[in-house]
């Protein structure tokens, strides 16, 4: 349990990252700082809890009714103790990708429409061209082979 809601967020936290540095240009290690000071924050504010939880764990997961059952029956409370940590983080990864859609949607629409166009003047296979979006730093060489088959 602690490894799969460790790692999860971990994994997420390194998406969120990723994702921030490639649309926004945010340093990779300044958003891990933020995830960071606010996972500190929410433990913090919890710190009372954390023992008991951590003592709930242990005592809940060692025993014969819980060698018998796998541990699930018997580490329920502590299960979902354990589950409900990562709500906060996913709250706020929710939170940004929201503001991350909102800020590519003009874009989307943009692009969207210009393929439509494209459709309705009769074009069978509608391709992008760069040159029509010259404000946006597209990267030629990724779009090179569909440039180069609609040329």
């Amino acid at each position: 349990m602690t490894v799969y809601s460790e790692c999860f967020n971990a994994f997420q936290g390194n998406t969120v990252a990723g994702a921030a540095h490639n649309s926004l240009g945010v340093p990779r290690i300044g958003t891990g700082a933020v995830l960071a000071v606010i996972a500190g924050f929410i433990i913090l504010v919890n710190i009372t809890s954390v023992p008991g939880v951590l003592g709930e764990i242990v005592s809940n997961a060692i025993g014969l009714r819980e060698a018998a059952t796998g541990g699930v029956d018997a580490a329920a409370p502590a299960a979902t103790s354990m589950f409900f940590f990562p709500d906060p983080t996913m709250g706020i990864l929710a939170i940004v990708n929201l503001v991350a859609i909102m800020m590519v949607l003009p874009i989307c629409l943009r692009m969207l429409r210009d393929y439509r166009k494209q459709l309705a003047s009769g074009v069978d296979r509608p391709v992008l061209n760069p040159d029509d979006y010259a404000d946006l730093d597209i990267d030629r060489t990724a779009w090179k082979p569909i440039i180069q088959t609609s040329e």
